[in-house]
């Protein structure tokens, strides 16, 4: 509805919904068929806004506020969903991965946690010829933030690819079509953990997915 009301305006900035600068009318919206919802926030109270739901508000005069993002077990799949839509469009607020590897004994985000680390397992096998190098990361490294792909924004926790012509970091989708050398250079392929170890975590998720269907049957 947005791109619908303001082309020209998405043309210039294909991520504009991401800026956070632009608004619509809600009686526009309302006639568009989108569900529009208003209520006024006293003091004291907290309203909580669910996922995919844009929000809006304004002050009715002087005013101190906070917003706090949290995240129950829930919304595993959408932030999922949230990390690939950032794609090319703004850069991770999160590192979703860390999130999902950290608490995969979780049966609600193992599901989650398996696609992953068969994602991350694919992409190395896929790529494995075309480094120069595999070097796992230190443990200073790992406990630094993860950086986030030149490309796109991605949040490489599991992996990232350094390139040898300008030392910049790439995810294993973009290692090659966003190196300057067109991945003709001498690059390092930077893991968090080993293919073996990786698939030892997904042989022990598989199981524990079995045994939660188990409890569900």
């Amino acid at each position: 509805v947005m791109k619908e009301a303001l082309p020209d305006l998405f043309d210039k900035q294909p991520n504009l919904l991401h800026m956070l600068v632009t608004m619509l009318s809600p009686r526009f919206l309302i006639e568009k068929g989108i569900p529009v919802f208003t209520t006024v926030q006293e003091r004291g109270q907290f309203i909580v806004t669910f996922p995919r739901s844009y929000h809006a508000g304004f002050n009715h005069g002087f005013n101190c506020a906070e917003s706090v993002n949290f995240a129950t077990e829930h919304w595993v799949p959408f932030g999922r969903q949230a990390v690939e839509s950032y794609r090319f469009m703004r850069s991770s607020v999160f590192a979703h991965e860390e999130i999902i590897y950290r608490a995969a004994q979780s049966p609600e985000n193992i599901f989650v946690a398996q696609k992953i680390l068969a994602d991350e397992t694919i992409g190395r096998e896929k790529a494995s010829k075309l480094f120069s190098q595999t070097v796992l990361m230190t443990e200073k490294q790992k406990r630094m933030d993860s950086v986030q792909c030149e490309a796109c924004g991605y949040d490489c926790y599991l992996s990232g690819v350094v390139c040898g012509c300008d030392g910049k970091t790439l995810c294993l989708s973009h290692s090659t079509s966003h190196c300057p050398c067109h991945g003709k250079c001498s690059r390092t392929l930077l893991i968090r953990d080993s293919l073996e170890t990786l698939r030892e975590i997904s042989k022990s998720l598989y199981k524990k997915i079995q045994e939660f269907g188990k409890t569900k049957a």
